[in-house]
């Protein structure tokens, strides 16, 4: 399913503009060619499409084009739902959330320290008692 999110005013060309995110609901290629044919048919080309092969993979819309969208069939996403469809796109990619990431690394670190640290005293001669 298509949707276009809530338009919120952007500045282009120095005045305020609505404007929106073009996504599918689906992940994966599957939405990504879901997205690419509906956005062909608002006259789109796919070099426009954002964040590429990610959960939030979109087409940003601008003025008339999101009234145009809807009536071509997209239903609207407020917010909340707009935060849904990429969390669960993103479960069902094995995508992490970004706010877990530095939490990750950091784990991740301390894990490769712990196992150099380990390979190292394994490596290093022991003193034996005479």
């Amino acid at each position: 399913m298509i949707v276009v999110t809530m338009p919120i005013h952007s500045m282009r060309k120095g005045r305020p503009v609505p404007c929106a995110q073009l996504l599918s609901t689906v992940p994966g290629r599957d939405g990504r060619h879901e997205l690419l044919q509906f956005a062909k048919r608002l006259g789109m080309p796919e070099a426009w499409l954002r964040n590429r092969q990610s959960a939030f993979e979109h087409f940003e819309l601008y003025g008339d084009r999101i009234t145009r969208a809807v009536d071509a069939g997209a239903s609207r996403a407020d917010g909340l739902r707009l935060q849904f469809i990429i969390r669960r796109k993103r479960e069902l990619l094995g995508e992490v959330p970004s706010r877990n990431v530095g939490r990750i690394r950091r784990a991740l670190a301390i894990v490769a320290a712990r196992a150099a640290e380990s390979k190292q005293s394994a490596e290093s001669p022991t003193e034996r008692p005479h």
